[in-house]
């Protein structure tokens, strides 16, 4: 596919990233931080034209309480960064788990508690909430 794009003249380009969690899987939807420059900066190499379509990205950080895990912190930390459609559940052991980058806030938050592996883990958060 590279070989018949470039011969018919486009330009193609295959950066190489660092690592994203432990499998790569989930590049596009937790490592926001990874790809976005450089989607950004192709688009401004080609002169097309770009906005950010969640401007809300990045607003006010919440820290959970000190008594709190230190790996469930970081990880709140980074999924508040996170784009929309997106959960984190918590635990009565301190369980932890979140979703993000779903098609929908249902998925995100059934995902969510899926993955936290324990029937008593709530959402804590949600999107803005």
């Amino acid at each position: 596919m590279h070989d018949a794009f470039t011969i018919a003249g486009g330009e193609a380009e295959m950066p190489v990233i660092g690592k994203s969690g432990d499998d790569g899987h989930y590049l596009f939807s937790e490592s926001v931080e990874i790809w976005a420059p450089l989607v950004e900066s192709f688009l401004e190499n080609h002169s097309l034209p770009w906005q950010d379509l969640d401007p809300e990205y990045g607003g006010k950080t919440i820290k959970l309480p000190d008594s709190y895990p230190a790996d469930m912190k970081d990880a709140f930390l980074k999924w508040q960064k996170l784009g929309p459609n997106k959960a984190f559940a918590v635990g009565p052991n301190g369980e932890w788990s979140y979703s993000s980058g779903r098609k929908t806030l249902k998925i995100a938050k059934d995902e969510a508690l899926d993955r936290c592996r324990n029937p008593q883990c709530k959402i804590v958060a949600y999107d803005g909430q």
